[in-house]
C-alpha cells in the first residue's frame, strides 16, 4: 500500500514539474489570480514582461503591485472575464520606466472539479513593436 502511494506522489510531482516547465519555458506570460484578485501564481516570462518576481507578486492584488489606473483596468478586465465565463481578449497597458509596453491579454475563468469557479488565468503576450508599427504606417501613410 505504501509503495503504491509513493508511486502515485512522484507521478503527481513529475506532473507538476512538467507542467511548471512548460509554463515557465513558454514566451507568453501565464497568470493566476484568485476571486478576490489575488495573485496565485505567475510564470518566468510574467516576471520578465511585467519586470517583477514570484516572491513580490504572489498573495497581492494588482492594487498593491500597479499604479491605480492600471490596477482598475486589469481588476475590471478580470471581473468581466469571471462574469462571462468565457475566454475574452483584451489589450492592457503598462508604463514601465523606459516607455509604455501594450499587451494582449486572454483571460478565461476557471472551476474546480464540482463545476464552481475559483480563479481566473491570463495568458499575455508584448504587442508593443506591433503598436509601434501600426502606428509608423499610420504616420507614413498620412504624410505629403
Amino acid at each position: 500500500m505504501e509503495e503504491q502511494r509513493d508511486l502515485i506522489q512522484e507521478a503527481l510531482w513529475e506532473g507538476e514539474e512538467r507542467l511548471r516547465a512548460l509554463l515557465d519555458d513558454a514566451m507568453v506570460a501565464v497568470y493566476l489570480k484568485d476571486l478576490q484578485g489575488r495573485y496565485l501564481m505567475i510564470n518566468r516570462w510574467a516576471e520578465i514582461m511585467f519586470r517583477i518576481s514570484r516572491e513580490e507578486v504572489v498573495g497581492k492584488t494588482d492594487r498593491e503591485l500597479f499604479p491605480e489606473e492600471v490596477a482598475d483596468a486589469l481588476r475590471a478586465n478580470d471581473s468581466k472575464t469571471l462574469e462571462a465565463e468565457a475566454p475574452l481578449r483584451f489589450e492592457q497597458l503598462f508604463l514601465h520606466e523606459d516607455g509604455e509596453y501594450a499587451y494582449e491579454a486572454t483571460k478565461f475563468s476557471l472551476h474546480d472539479p464540482t463545476g464552481n469557479l475559483y480563479a481566473v488565468c491570463g495568458v499575455a503576450t508584448d504587442i508593443t513593436q506591433l503598436k509601434q508599427a501600426e502606428e509608423a504606417l499610420r504616420e507614413s501613410r498620412s504624410a505629403p
